[in-house]
């Protein structure tokens, strides 16, 4: 990796780290809640995007949690 490469990766703040976490969080306990499978091609269709749906909601849940202590 260049130096000019290296400048252009964007940190993460700690709201969008707060979030991910908490969308991680919610997979594994979606993964735990339908067998424990990890690879997507085991699940159909609608269990995929209800994969998705955890992931999305627990950003979002993680992110509004995060804003609560946000300085403004």
């Amino acid at each position: 990796m260049s130096i000019n490469d290296y400048k252009k990766i964007r940190r993460l703040d700690d709201y969008e780290l707060r979030a991910l976490d908490a969308g991680v969080e919610a997979v594994g306990e979606w993964i735990a809640d339908n067998g424990g499978l990890t690879e997507l091609a085991h699940y159909d269709e609608l269990n995929q995007r209800l994969l998705v749906k955890a992931a999305w909601e627990g950003c979002a849940r993680g992110l509004r949690e995060a804003l609560k202590d946000a300085p403004f």
